[in-house]
């Protein structure tokens, strides 16, 4: 019902006075006492009735899982599928046919590309544009640095003191001035 407190049960038997009088308060405290009373019975009897409804299947759930008949049941119906695929896959036929189903494409892939075709086009499908690369680099060095041009060369470090002289036209002013 409620929290009634000390001071909360005197004013309400206060007020009963009151409104009653002295010769009818014992009585209706006292029929107000017996209908308290039923209240509590009727709701202790739901009360444990719920409690018995609820409990009582799930204690005979529980009493049929504790059984080993079941528990056995169920660690069966797990472990031996679980067991014959482990047996299936230990066999030596399985691991053959696994080993070849992954070892035989990269020996197919390894002969292939051990061909000397094949290493042929890779070494000239690296080598030509290298090749003309370094052809066409070559090409704009000599022009820079050919003389007369007025076109220092890459990397000199004075650019005022003129175009500098290759060994050829060094070694003949040497020649020329003796």
């Amino acid at each position: 019902m409620g929290n009634l407190g000390g001071g909360e049960i005197l004013v309400l038997l206060l007020v009963g006075l009151m409104v009653l009088g002295p010769e009818r308060l014992p009585a209706v405290v006292r029929q107000m006492g017996k209908a308290l009373r039923q209240v509590r019975t009727v709701t202790a009897g739901f009360q444990e009735e719920l409690r018995s409804a609820v409990e009582d299947p799930i204690a005979d759930v529980k009493a049929s899982l504790d059984t080993a008949g079941f528990q056995e049941g169920l660690r069966s119906a797990v472990e031996d599928p679980i067991a014959d695929l482990k047996a299936s896959l230990d066999t030596a036929g399985f691991q053959e046919e696994l080993r070849s189903a992954v070892e035989d494409p990269i020996a197919d892939v390894k002969a292939s590309l051990d061909t000397a075709g094949f290493q042929e086009e890779l070494r000239s499908a690296v080598e030509d544009p290298i090749a003309d690369v370094k052809a066409s680099l070559d090409g704009e060095t000599s022009l820079r640095s050919a003389p007369g041009t007025g076109v220092p060369k890459p990397g000199s470090e004075n650019p005022q003191a003129g175009p500098e002289k290759s060994e050829d036209q060094a070694t003949e002013s040497e020649t020329d001035g003796d």
